[in-house]
């Protein structure tokens, strides 16, 4: 490999790697963002936003959580109930 091709392919290869994290990251967020939300309506024994004859009220929203990961930092939704 020429230096002149060394030399592109160091600045290819960090701009991918960049990309591909930022992928990853956004899959891991919704990917856990729907696991926890899952987890609120398993808890709660509802859906958020439903209402039955039984259940009344309304769950209490979300709040952001960071995750640091070896991809970087992750923000999660983690609801309230």
């Amino acid at each position: 490999m020429s230096s002149r091709s060394a030399k592109r392919f160091r600045q290819i290869v960090p701009a991918r790697t960049s990309r591909c994290s930022s992928i990853v990251r956004g899959s891991v967020e919704d990917t856990l963002d729907a696991l926890l939300e899952a987890e609120a309506d398993r808890l709660v024994g509802a859906a958020r936003y439903e209402r039955t004859e039984a259940r009344r009220d309304t769950r209490a929203g979300s709040y952001e959580r960071k995750l640091q990961r070896t991809t970087g930092e992750v923000k999660l939704k983690v609801p309230q109930h």
